[in-house]
């Protein structure tokens, strides 16, 4: 009690409460001393004072625990939000802003390594292409591609396909994720970057693009793989480190793939 008044001091809470305790504290000795008094209805305040007094110290005693108790409950609620991140709208969209997209392509022009995943990738080199490109001239820079394996004797590709809404054949959705490793190759050959590609033979639940994974600021961009969805604005997941949970979480799945894919030659 006496280590909990004195923090409370310290740091100028309940200031009210301790001040009107030791008035009363100071009144009750006054009244023990013997000072004169009116008597009241038969009754001194002297008399009367004790138990007014008594009562005071009481309901102030409660007010600080009860205070005390809601400090100790709202650092618990504190303490289990930091543990546990909720997807929120600060790392979930359906779409990206022009300013997030330009974020986007600002991180991957300045990032050291990248990690490019999805099923056949065809959008995202639409749009990033040039990016990629340019960062490749760097010898320092290295990024990997992983993609679904084409390959006729695997089933991936194939699990693939029956998510789409449009119709396609199996043997042009095999073609289109072909075509995509050639072009990859093409540019493997004309940088001088260190670029990887990888098939993996596991149908991929989202695609994503992942900057510099294990640094402070890193950053992983997803996107969610729909099943037969009309709507084209899939969900999409931005996460930066400071959102451990999810951030790990996610981390540590990508970094599974990356592991059991298998490099193209």
């Amino acid at each position: 009690m006496l280590k909990m008044i004195f923090n409370d001091i310290t740091n100028k809470k309940n200031l009210v409460t301790y001040t009107t305790l030791l008035i009363s504290f100071f009144l009750v000795m006054i009244s023990l001393i013997g000072i004169k008094s009116i008597s009241f209805f038969g009754v001194t305040t002297i008399e009367l004072l004790p138990i007014i007094l008594a009562v005071l110290i009481i309901i102030s005693f409660d007010n600080i625990v009860q205070k005390h108790k809601l400090n100790d409950i709202q650092s618990d609620i504190g303490k289990l939000s930091t543990k546990i991140d909720k997807f929120d709208s600060d790392i979930f969209f359906i779409d990206l802003s022009n300013e997030q997209r330009e974020s986007l392509r600002n991180r991957i022009k300045n990032a050291s390594n990248i990690i490019v995943m999805g099923t056949n990738l065809g959008s995202t080199l639409e749009l990033y292409y040039d990016i990629f490109e340019e960062k490749l001239e760097n010898k320092e820079f290295s990024i990997k591609f992983i993609i679904t394996d084409p390959n006729p004797n695997n089933q991936a590709c194939l699990m693939t396909l029956k998510r789409k809404y449009r119709p396609i054949s199996e043997d042009q959705w095999r073609n289109n994720i072909t075509n995509t490793i050639e072009e990859l190759q093409k540019l493997q050959k004309s940088t001088s970057g260190s670029i990887k590609i990888g098939v993996i033979n596991h149908p991929l639940s989202y695609g994503g693009i992942i900057i510099d994974k294990d640094y402070k600021n890193g950053m992983i961009f997803l996107w969610y793989h729909s099943f037969k969805t009309k709507k084209q604005n899939r969900p999409k997941i931005i996460l930066n480190p400071d959102k451990k949970y999810w951030y790990s979480f996610f981390l540590e799945e990508i970094n599974q793939i990356s592991n059991n894919c298998q490099l193209v030659v």
